[in-house]
């Protein structure tokens, strides 16, 4: 035991020694939380929809249910009550949060019993593991009989601890580039994720550390990768692709591990062939198990997966036509802004200046000096980014199928959010680039300056767009 204890406080004090590090830890720790409390009930991109599955598998129901009309399952009426109603005075009201109704709500029992069948057909189809620190957390509070407001906000800060770790760890294990990878994860559409019980929380966290991580097996060929380290590329890419079905591609990484750090070549093909293996059995099984339950996300438009692919593959140059719509002529600036950071499920947006400064920060953090490593050469950086396309290509390629009519001219459902691991994947294309003459060390404290004043001025937005505190001061 005190063995153990050592370890850990030598592994603490060895990672605060690291100013990017010790820098972004408190910095997310701050705002991870505030983002947690100040984020109205169910005001996060789908976040019923989330609740409901999280809750679900909290009861040990692993696999959704087919109900009257689509997919779904039985969830507690006052949950189902709150969310219905939060997200009409947003979306409909578009009204700011009544205090004496939040008070009122915030201590209301849950009444466990009484359930009523409820459609999530967006959220039905994720693995246990996608919501495993929301369901074990709601699993734990049953025993209170806490209301469903209680729940959700200690669900979303149990959520955001488990990003926070993963985030962190993410950080620490990445060789250079670390002020990118922290002001990627920083960005107030991730922290605003961060603190919701969305699975985006656990899937960007596990995306950073993946990478991070398979990036320093590739530039420290000095070290062999041995069977602990082969296992935990197993895991990570497991339950990466286990948690979003696309980001299995993450898991691909591992045809870059170079030959020297394996002990022969029958060791590097056992142990590529076991991490890409592991992955497509696992995501397989998982989709082979939940496919005859599948139920089209939506009941306004007709939705079918399997015309839709006819449709692609005999129409490819018009499906080239849609992605350009897509991504150029429709929605150009908006993915911007939502990579930056679209609070409020969709509806706040923050000033102009914070997407600009932003955009302008990372670029500068990406073409800044830092560590170099000559064994991460041109084909390597090619790779990276043929993946980062690919992996692009396949979420739009997923909400085409799944999101929008066939034949439609453009992929409907496409939000900025999602290239937020994409952009992690990127971060390697920007190794041994230095076009920037600033001293290393330099740029630490001037770029969290600004990533601070950014989430700064997210928070506030927040509460002045969802509360009525800060109003008498800017009336």
């Amino acid at each position: 035991m005190a063995q153990a204890y050592g370890y850990l406080a030598a592994g603490v004090k060895k990672f605060f020694a690291n100013p990017v590090q010790k820098y972004f830890f408190w910095t997310a720790l701050v705002f991870g939380l505030l983002f947690c409390i100040v984020t109205p009930p169910f005001n996060v991109h789908d976040e019923d929809t989330h609740m409901y599955r999280a809750y679900q598998i909290s009861r040990g129901d692993f696999v959704s249910n087919k109900i009257p009309g689509g997919l779904g399952g039985q969830i507690p009426a006052s949950i189902v009550v709150d969310a219905t109603d939060y997200r009409a005075n947003y979306f409909g009201k578009n009204e700011k949060i009544n205090t004496a109704r939040f008070h009122k709500d915030w201590n209301a029992p849950l009444k466990a019993s009484d359930t009523v069948p409820i459609h999530f057909e967006n959220t039905a189809l994720y693995p246990p593991v996608a919501y495993a620190p929301q369901a074990i957390t709601i699993r734990i509070l049953s025993h209170f009989d806490l209301s469903p407001l209680k729940l959700l906000y200690i669900s979303r800060i149990a959520t955001f601890l488990v990003w926070l770790i993963l985030a962190s760890l993410a950080v620490y294990f990445m060789p250079t580039k670390k002020i990118l990878l922290a002001g990627i994860l920083l960005l107030p559409m991730s922290m605003f994720l961060a603190g919701s019980i969305s699975a985006d929380a656990l899937s960007n966290g596990l995306a950073a550390l993946t990478v991070a991580y398979y990036l320093a097996a590739i530039v420290s060929p000095e070290k062999k990768i041995g069977w602990r380290q082969a296992a935990l590329m197993v895991l990570m890419s497991v339950l990466l692709g286990l948690v979003k079905q696309p980001y299995w591609l993450v898991g691909l990484l591992s045809v870059l591990l170079p030959s020297q750090k394996f002990a022969s070549k029958r060791d590097e093909v056992i142990k590529k062939t076991l991490i890409i293996g592991a992955l497509i059995i696992v995501a397989g099984t998982w989709i082979i198990l939940s496919k005859h339950i599948f139920a089209p996300y939506r009941h306004d438009v007709v939705i079918d997966p399997n015309g839709q692919l006819s449709f692609v593959f005999s129409h490819p140059l018009t499906f080239i036509r849609t992605l350009w719509n897509t991504y150029v002529t429709a929605n150009g600036s908006g993915f911007i802004r939502e990579f930056v950071g679209v609070l409020g499920a969709g509806m706040l947006q923050l000033p102009v200046w914070v997407n600009y400064l932003t955009i302008l920060s990372l670029s500068w953090y990406a073409l800044a000096p830092d560590k170099r490593f000559p064994s991460i050469t041109h084909r390597t950086k090619s790779v990276f980014v043929i993946i980062a396309v690919i992996f692009a290509g396949a979420v739009s390629l997923l909400l085409y199928t799944n999101w929008t009519p066939v034949g439609e001219e453009k992929i409907e459902g496409l939000q900025g959010r999602y290239y937020l691991p994409i952009a992690m994947v990127l971060i390697p294309a920007f190794i041994n680039v230095d076009r920037l003459r600033v001293k290393e060390g330099r740029l630490t404290k001037p770029a969290f300056g600004v990533m601070i004043l950014v989430l700064t001025t997210a928070i506030i937005c927040s509460v002045q767009f969802n509360y009525q505190v800060l109003d008498r001061f800017l009336s």
